[in-house]
């Protein structure tokens, strides 16, 4: 697969073409605005910042935090780009500005075999967040892909019933 030579030409390239990117790595509207390297105070510099306004309230704004990595993805990506959203979740509640905050965690393809399950999964169990793989070949260009639908292949054959008695089971008192 060919790469960007460096982290800071694959973020010059998605910062120059976000709006072709709208839904795969913003919350999906187009950007009112969109800022490189945004300094966070004691949170760290994020790559990309997208800020949409909601259609719906003029206080209300969609924030997509985009973190690039020209390096397969691993958990302190992860941590980083939680870093990042909780600092507007922390603006949100301090400012009175409704906030809904987006991660997007975008990388080249990483998460292959039985050994990186795991990590998608823990990735999927955050609501906010996306990954995304990109690819960038002579015959395709730049391709972008959500990492996600990840389950056991054997969840569909399994029976579940015992796990769902337990939550039609009413609780126990207590004594």
């Amino acid at each position: 697969m060919i790469r960007f030579d460096s982290e800071a030409d694959l973020e010059t390239f998605v910062f120059n073409n976000i709006e072709k990117f709208s839904g795969v790595i913003t919350a999906g509207g187009d950007p009112i605005s969109h800022h490189r390297q945004l300094s966070l105070p004691s949170y760290g510099c994020t790559d990309i910042v997208a800020i949409e306004q909601s259609e719906f309230c003029d206080k209300s704004f969609y924030v997509s935090i985009i973190e690039l990595k020209n390096v397969p993805i691993t958990k302190t990506h992860l941590a980083q780009l939680c870093r990042y959203m909780n600092y507007f979740e922390k603006l949100a509640d301090k400012s009175g500005i409704n906030i809904d905050v987006y991660g997007f965690l975008v990388g080249p393809k990483t998460f292959h075999g039985k050994d990186s399950s795991d990590d998608v999964f823990l990735m999927q169990a955050i609501s906010q967040v996306s990954v995304v793989e990109f690819g960038l070949c002579p015959d395709e260009g730049f391709t972008l892909n959500t990492v996600d639908g990840w389950s056991k292949s054997s969840f569909d054959d399994a029976d579940h019933s015992g796990i769902l008695e337990l939550m039609e089971t009413p609780p126990k008192e207590e004594f």
